[in-house]
């Protein structure tokens, strides 16, 4: 540094270049100085790195945050959904006894009510996950007409109560089996048959089609139309219905009830799909929605897994009884599968942690083990580990389903890194639990 030569004693940077060379024509070694004045160009530098640390520190904040919502996400879901578990699970069997007319009612609506509030608490971290970019489109073999006509089958009974008839049409020139993110497919339609129930006294079509090509592309695509008698909506609603939170009028919410959330959500999984949507609608006449969605090449190994799940489902109520160990910490959640189970003829040991599912499997057989995954002293990823250990090679492999209340596929994944065999989520269907039983049988793991 150097003293200004404005005379104001202020130091300035400065970049000093000596060079050395020898004179042509005059003996001696010369050395050529030059003196430049960097002091803006300092100043810019740092604040350039100031700039950049401020950038980072923010960085490892929203990280930070990122993370603890990650969590906290995960830990609401499990309280959320653990006691819908119990809610529905008991709703269900209590289906199955004698009931005055009045009380299969009042079961009936306490059933559709808990559904409804687990749809909501799905939309809600499902848009979580959305904003947060983890949500992840798997491709899977999908038996279409079969698996949607399942999915829908609730929101039929549902159409029924109401009045409200849906008819569905499935296109002959669909393969039977396409390759294709199902779970997201049933999401997408359930929303738009849910929200036409919803804004319709007459009925609709849910109509599913294979098409050959788009503006865009060449290849096969899945067209998904859901078309509604209902009141319709304005060109102005249209513009506002698949932003979050957003209703097609402003006295939606309160004339038909939702959050906002459901058709948004909608928009978001066909975008990760690279598919397009739309509405046509004109008020007082209803509404068509859309969906074109790209399809995957169907493999023999795609077909073969199809024909797994067909016979599984094709088994049920036939499945041999089996002995089931289950290992669940809540008490009404152990009563729900116990009498669930129970009723299919199988046999259950009910345990209520991880340390006591391995001594149960140390000095007992089972043909199966349903794991819950939270549970105190051990939890289920490390009691599975621990009974793979205790395995020989001369032992049949038990299979082990994990029940778990979370619901990202980072819960999935880690669960079959455990060494468990599939994965129910809280709250499940007495058919899933079921199907999940007959699908071990089919492998012979029974």
């Amino acid at each position: 540094f150097f003293p200004s030569n404005y005379g104001d004693g202020t130091l300035r940077a400065q970049n000093t270049i000596v060079t050395h060379f020898e004179h042509p024509e005059h003996c001696g070694d010369f050395a050529l100085i030059s003196v430049q004045d960097v002091t803006e160009l300092t100043r810019s530098v740092e604040g350039y790195r100031q700039m950049r640390d401020l950038a980072f520190e923010r960085l490892q904040e929203v990280e930070r945050v990122t993370a603890v919502k990650g969590r906290f996400l995960a830990v609401m879901s499990h309280e959320l959904r653990t006691p819908l578990h119990g809610i529905i699970g008991s709703l269900e069997l209590t289906k199955d006894t004698l009931l005055s007319t009045e009380q299969q009612e009042m079961v009936a609506i306490a059933h559709s009510s808990a559904k409804h509030m687990l749809t909501l608490v799905s939309d809600l971290l499902d848009f979580s996950k959305i904003e947060e970019g983890q949500l992840a489109i798997r491709p899977i073999p999908f038996s279409l007409e079969e698996e949607v006509t399942r999915a829908l089958a609730p929101l039929t009974v549902i159409a029924e109560e109401q009045g409200v008839r849906f008819e569905m049409s499935v296109d002959e020139e669909l393969p039977e089996v396409i390759h294709i993110d199902g779970l997201r497919v049933n999401q997408i339609l359930l929303n738009f048959v849910s929200n036409a129930i919803k804004f319709t006294d007459a009925g609709g079509t849910v109509r599913v089609r294979l098409e050959k090509s788009n503006d865009r592309d060449e290849g096969e695509f899945l067209r998904c139309l859901v078309e509604d008698s209902g009141i319709g909506m304005s060109e102005e609603g249209m513009k506002k219905i698949f932003k979050p939170f957003e209703q097609a009028e402003e006295d939606t919410t309160e004339r038909f009830g939702g959050t906002g959330l459901g058709l948004s959500i909608v928009a978001k999984l066909v975008e990760l799909m690279q598919g397009e949507i739309s509405v046509e609608s004109t008020v007082g006449e209803g509404s068509v929605f859309s969906v074109l969605l790209p399809l995957c090449q169907v493999s023999e190994d795609d077909l073969e897994k199809v024909e797994e799940q067909t016979e599984a489902l094709s088994q049920l109520g036939k499945t041999p009884p089996a002995r089931i160990l289950l290992a669940e910490d809540n008490r009404l959640n152990q009563k729900v599968a116990v009498k669930l189970l129970d009723k299919a003829g199988h046999t259950v040991v009910v345990v209520n942690n991880g340390k006591e599912a391995v001594e149960a499997c140390s000095s007992d057989q089972f043909d199966l083990i349903l794991m819950d995954c939270h549970m105190p002293i051990m939890n289920g990823y490390e009691a599975t580990g621990k009974i793979r250990e205790l395995e020989t090679e001369d032992q049949a492999r038990v299979p082990i389903i994990a029940f778990t209340a979370n619901s990202s596929e980072e819960d999935t994944l880690a669960c079959i890194e455990a060494g468990m065999d599939g994965c129910i989520q809280k709250p499940f269907e007495r058919q899933e639990l079921l199907l999940a039983v007959s699908r071990m049988a089919l492998h012979r793991c029974l």
